[in-house]
């Protein structure tokens, strides 16, 4: 589920692949080093960064500055598909196996309207496998990666199924991030500060949607954007940019693929 702690880092992620666009072991995109992080600083840390030429940069969610804006019925939306891997193909009486072994995946056989399951383990070949499989159908032997049923049944079907992933949302809010610039006062300090913040305004302005860790997105948009400059006692300057962002609390969960349905019999009698 989405909640404030990954809003923050969402947004961290997002500040640091705008000012280290070549990876944080290249220099930033001011050629001074930036220190980005979630939740409110420890003082002597700014302190230390700063009189090391550190510029700071840290996000976020400004108490008080909270609103329910639940507005919608729960509906469970997919956003992962399922993938599978593994192919089984049937040719007759024979079950061959092929592709690539991944988790979570399941074998599903059906001989003559039964049905039997295999959960594919982490250690598995596709040999074992097939060893598995012939071991739960009637009369069936497994040679390396195929599977032989030897009574010739009337009807053999093999599906692999994978999962998939959803998420229900269970609530919406609307909360206000702070984004916290901090550098120095010396000569160049306004024009950094500046600089560093204009950049991250119109990047951040522009991606609308903000991608969360369970898969759904917030909506953000500028709330504010606000100077502090009467810290030059402090030798720190710090320019703020609020950040609105409606986003859902959702529970996810594991959907498979349904591989074989049992029939439902029903019998109507005329009287």
């Amino acid at each position: 589920m989405a909640d404030v702690s990954d809003v923050e880092t969402a947004f961290v992620n997002q500040i640091e692949t705008i000012i280290y666009p070549n990876g944080t072991d290249n220099p930033s995109i001011i050629n001074k080093p930036v220190r980005i992080y979630r939740g409110n600083p420890i003082p002597k840390n700014v302190d230390t960064d700063l009189a090391s030429g550190i510029i700071n940069i840290n996000v976020a969610a400004i108490i008080g500055m909270y609103k329910s804006v639940t507005q919608f019925m729960r509906v469970w939306e997919n956003f992962a598909l399922p993938s599978q891997s593994l192919i089984a193909t049937v040719a007759g009486n024979l079950i061959t196996l092929t592709g690539i072994i991944t988790l979570p995946q399941t074998v599903m056989t059906i001989v003559n309207g039964v049905n039997y399951a295999y959960v594919v383990q982490l250690s598995d070949t596709l040999d074992s496998i097939a060893t598995a499989i012939a071991a739960l159908l009637p009369n069936a032997t497994a040679a390396g990666a195929v599977v032989t049923v030897n009574n010739h049944p009337y009807e053999l079907i093999a599906r692999v199924g994978g999962f998939g992933k959803s998420y229900l949302s269970v609530d919406r809010q609307e909360q206000i991030f702070a984004i916290n610039v901090r550098g120095t006062t010396d000569d160049a300090g306004y024009i950094i500060r500046d600089q560093l913040c204009k950049i991250l305004r119109a990047r951040l302005s522009y991606l609308i949607l903000l991608a969360l860790p369970d898969g759904s997105k917030g909506n953000i948009s500028c709330s504010n954007d606000m100077y502090t400059d009467y810290m030059q006692k402090e030798k720190m300057l710090m320019r703020t940019l609020r950040y609105a962002v409606i986003y859902e609390t959702t529970i996810t969960e594991q959907d498979p693929i349904i591989t074989a349905v049992e029939p439902v019999l029903t019998v109507q009698y005329d009287i």
